[in-house]
This record gives structure tokens, C-alpha cells and sequence, in this order.
């Protein structure tokens, strides 16, 4: 009973922040749906929902877990927008619950409500911003982030507590983060390994004086082994039989291509962009984590040279935030935009919250370069909300913008804005076709491609007539997928085609505006089909 008053407050804390949050991230939830990024996430799960299995029946570079979540999501509550945005805000409200318990963990929970405050206003500007009209509900990397944090809390716990249980719920919680974006669970896997060896290597040693170098080494590497078994099995007993069944069920070329070769050697030649400018407001999540990394790097440093059981512990959860955010640069590297830096900037917001701390000095008295840390923390700290928290009271005062006219025709859409051409264009496909028939939706062209519309399929409710409802540059724009794609179009007896001429003005500084010279696939589109109607910028094509 005890244990029980006692984790009422934190319980009820949590419980209460979180609550906050998901109110928070409510408005825009009604805003127009995002038809690239937004659409490849809600037609993937319709596809696993009908029993359809990712990287064997259809193309994706994303780890299966949200395709899986947001399918059951629609089989308990509708396949409609609102189901899926209301599951992203819940997963989403997680990322400043569990960034407020890991600088809870090395703070004090009035410090640690900065974080939560800072990580709330940033996780709603990212899924929509009222002053630059983006859209991103439905992203992997936000579900991944919260479980990577409590990953990162739960071995915070470790290094105090040292119980093997908290590095075992440490690897499970890396290991549910992996199955929604298996890229930010080696970033994270990573930086938890560095900190617990950093961990190991800083624990007195007994009889280390009279000890060999070898002997040391040797005792040192059992240790760091004995520690890193439980976290490993943790993660090993989420990840693996996910890992086994997909192994077992798809070609294995398929699988290594789709995660790992084509996102680390195609996708940077079609999707990077330059570095932004260097901005103050518009671009700090992409600049100022390289500054924080630097101040928060001096502090870990020196704790870690006093040696003392709480010094080690706060340099190794440093250490697992610090990596985490400067590895999962390597997305934002690529696409270097504000949307795509949160597992880059994140880390960082919660850093600077320690910073807030300055330098902890065994007397609890602040030096001169602390105190000058904490200044720096706490003016970096104005500048992270200055913009989010700007931009999302744009919102708030404009009624217009809060209560958009929605797609009532469209039962799928529920809520959300839907261009209107793209209503009629779908209401033509429903009308001229049954539920049980295939369509595709491609592009004017296909020879060089930005992205296409697979929100449509969902909309439409009509299944893709080919395993390829996203079509990728680099990809689509292929000699072998082009083939494969008409053979599909073919063997399904595909009857009607959608092509949007919405992007065919799109030119990013990349190989996805450079014309491949395939032409396979629009060659046997015009062989094969003709025009039927032009709604705006949708091309209707019957087969002959």
C-alpha cells in the first residue's frame, strides 16, 4: 500500500501531461489530408488489413509497425482519416511524456516540465504548421521517438536502480521503437550501448592496481557483457520473431533491398536537399542541435571524470541522448528540411533542459562557466518556442482555419479537407467501378517522377491494380519496375487509371527532376487506354 500512495503522484503527473498534450494536439486534426506522405501510411494499412504482407505484396521502405497498429486501429474504430490522425495524436503525445520522465530522471520534475513543455509545442508544429501549411500526420518517426525515449528513461532507471529488470524493459521498449522505424532503433540501440559502456568502463574496479592490463581488459569486457545480455534479450524478444516471420514469408533480396539498400543508396541521390540557410528561427532544429551536442559533450565530460556513482550515471545518460540525436542526423542530412529533423532535434530540446543545470558541482554551488552554460540553455530554450508556440497561436485565432469545410461525400475522409477536385475525381472512380475492382494512380508521365497521390486508393476505397501504390524516383522510373508495374496493370485487368498532373512542375535540386528515359509504362498506358475526363489536374483513362 505504501509503494501504491507513493507512485500516485507520478502516476497522476503523467497521466495528466499526457492528457494535456493529446488536447493540445488536437486542433488541425481537421486540416486537408496530406495525399503523399499521409496517403502511402493509411493505404498501406488498408492493404495489411486485407491480409496483404509489406515488402512481398507491396513496395515500402518503412518498418512494418505502424502499417500494422493503424490497420487494427481501423478494424476496431473505421478505416477513416479521423481514426488514423486520432491514433497519431495518441502515440504522438507519448514523445513529451517520456522526454519529461528522462529529464525528470536528471533534473527535478519542475525543470523537467520545460521539456515536456518544449517537446509538446514542437511535436505539434511538426504534424501541421499554420504558417507554412504542412501536413504530416500519420509519420513512423513519431511513435519511434516516444519509444526510443522511454528506452532511454527506462536506462536512466538502470543507472541508479542497477537491476537487471529496467535493462531488460529498456531493450523491449528499443525493440517496439525499431518495428515502427527500425533505422531510429540503431540510432538509439547505439547511443544506449555507448552509455552503458562508458557506464562499465567508469565503475571502480576491485584490485584494479594489482591487476594486468589484461586481467583488467578482461574483467572490464565481462562486465560490459553482463550488462549489455539483459538489454539485448529485451530487445531480441520484441524484434526478432517480427524480424523471423518477415524473413520466412519474403524473398530476402526483397527485404534487404527495400530497408536497408535502397534508403541508404537510392533514396539520398532522389530525395536530397541543400542544407537550409542559416536562419536563426526557420531552421534551428536543424542547427542548433550541433551547438547543444557541443555544451552538453563538456558537461558529460567532466562528470564523468569525478567518478562518482551519480556523476557516471549523469554522463551516460548523456552520452544515450547525444548519440541517439547525432546518428539520427542521417535522415535529416538527406532531406534537410524542419520536418524531417525530430529524432535529430528532440534529443536536443531535452538536453538543453539539463543544461538548465549548468555544470553540477559537488558543493551544489554554481561556477562562473556554469552559470554562463545555464544562460546559454536558457536563451536557446526562448528561441525552441518562440516559433511553434507563434505558429500554433496563429491558429488558435483563426476560425476559418479551425473549422474547414470537410469531404462529406467521402466517408473515409471524415473530417479532414480533401481538394475538391480530388472529391469528384474519386466519386467518378466509384461510379464507373465496382468496390472489388482494381485502379491504378500514376502521373502524367512516368519517366521522371516526384511523387504520385496514393491517398486516392484509400479515398477511393478501390484496391492498387499493382504491388507499387507509391511510385518512388529511382524506382518506378526503372526499366524492370515499369515492366513489372504494366504486367501487373495487365494481369489484373485494371479497367481505369487516375494520372495527376498536380507535381509535374515539381523540381527538387535532385536526380528526381533529371528525366530517366524510361518511357515503358506510358508507352503501354497509351497503347492499352484512352482518355475519358479531365477533372483539374486528374487525367480519367478507360481501358480500350
Amino acid at each position: 500500500m505504501a509503494a501504491i500512495r507513493r507512485n500516485i503522484l507520478p502516476i497522476g503527473l503523467g497521466a495528466l501531461l499526457f492528457a494535456v498534450a493529446f488536447v493540445y494536439f488536437l486542433p488541425g486534426i481537421n486540416q486537408a489530408v496530406n495525399i503523399y506522405d499521409e496517403g502511402i501510411i493509411v493505404y498501406s494499412a488498408v492493404r495489411v488489413l486485407e491480409g496483404q504482407l509489406p515488402y512481398r505484396d507491396f513496395w515500402s521502405i518503412y518498418s512494418p509497425g505502424q502499417f500494422y497498429v493503424l490497420a487494427a486501429a481501423f478494424k476496431l474504430f473505421g478505416t477513416t482519416i479521423q481514426t488514423e490522425r486520432l491514433l497519431d495524436t495518441t502515440l504522438r503525445a507519448l514523445v513529451p511524456l517520456f522526454a519529461f520522465l528522462v529529464a525528470a530522471r536528471l533534473t527535478n520534475r519542475r525543470i523537467a516540465l520545460v521539456a515536456w513543455a518544449g517537446t509538446t509545442a514542437w511535436m505539434a508544429f511538426y504534424v501541421y504548421s499554420y504558417e507554412f501549411g504542412w501536413v504530416f500526420y500519420g509519420y513512423p518517426a513519431y511513435p519511434a521517438i516516444a519509444f526510443c525515449l522511454a528506452a532511454i528513461w527506462l536506462m536512466t532507471i538502470y543507472f541508479t536502480a542497477q537491476r537487471a529488470r529496467w535493462l531488460v524493459a529498456s531493450g523491449v521498449m528499443l525493440g517496439v521503437a525499431a518495428l515502427f522505424r527500425h533505422d531510429f532503433g540503431i540510432y538509439c540501440g547505439v547511443g544506449q550501448v555507448a552509455a552503458l559502456g562508458l557506464y562499465v568502463q567508469l565503475q571502480p574496479a576491485p584490485d584494479a592496481d594489482s591487476a594486468t592490463r589484461m586481467a583488467r581488459l578482461v574483467a572490464l569486457t565481462k562486465r560490459f557483457v553482463r550488462v549489455l545480455l539483459p538489454f539485448a534479450l529485451g530487445a531480441a524478444v520484441i524484434f526478432l520473431p517480427v524480424a523471423l516471420v518477415f524473413v520466412a514469408l519474403t524473398p530476402l533480396n526483397e527485404l534487404i533491398y527495400d530497408l536497408f539498400t535502397f534508403p541508404a543508396v537510392i533514396f539520398p541521390r532522389f530525395r536530397a536537399l541543400p542544407y537550409p540557410p542559416l536562419e536563426l528561427l526557420d531552421n534551428l532544429p536543424f542547427y542548433l542541435p550541433f551547438v547543444v551536442v557541443l555544451m552538453a559533450g563538456a558537461v558529460a565530460f567532466v562528470a564523468a571524470r569525478r567518478r562518482t556513482a551519480a556523476d557516471i550515471a549523469y554522463a551516460s545518460c548523456i552520452v544515450m541522448l547525444i548519440v541517439f540525436g547525432a546518428l539520427a542526423f542521417n535522415q535529416a542530412r538527406v532531406r534537410s528540411d524542419v520536418i524531417h529533423t525530430p529524432a535529430f532535434f528532440m534529443p536536443s530540446v531535452i538536453l538543453l533542459v539539463i543544461l538548465l543545470r549548468g555544470i553540477p558541482q559537488p558543493a551544489g554551488k554554481q561556477s562562473d562557466a556554469s552559470q554562463v552554460l545555464s544562460a546559454l540553455a536558457v536563451l536557446a530554450l526562448v528561441l525552441v518556442f518562440a516559433q511553434p508556440l507563434v505558429d500554433r497561436a496563429g491558429l488558435l485565432t483563426d476560425a476559418k482555419r479551425m473549422n474547414p469545410p470537410t469531404a462529406t461525400e467521402l466517408p473515409r475522409a471524415s473530417t479532414a479537407v480533401v481538394d475538391r477536385n480530388m472529391v469528384q475525381a474519386v466519386l467518378y472512380i466509384q461510379s464507373h467501378t465496382q468496390p472489388q475492382d482494381r485502379i491504378f494512380v500514376g502521373n502524367t508521365f512516368h519517366n521522371k517522377i516526384f511523387v504520385n497521390e496514393p491517398m486516392f486508393y484509400f479515398l477511393a476505397a478501390r484496391d492498387a491494380g499493382t504491388r507499387y501504390h507509391e511510385l518512388h524516383p529511382g524506382v518506378a522510373t526503372t526499366v524492370p519496375v515499369q515492366q513489372e508495374i504494366a504486367a501487373d496493370l495487365e494481369k489484373n485487368h485494371v479497367q481505369y487509371l487516375v494520372l495527376s498532373s498536380r507535381f509535374e512542375r515539381a523540381n527538387e535540386p535532385n536526380e528526381s527532376s533529371v528525366d530517366s528515359g524510361v518511357t515503358i509504362l506510358d508507352d503501354y498506358i497509351h497503347s492499352k487506354f484512352l482518355p475519358v475526363m479531365q477533372i483539374g489536374p486528374y487525367a480519367i483513362w478507360r481501358r480500350v
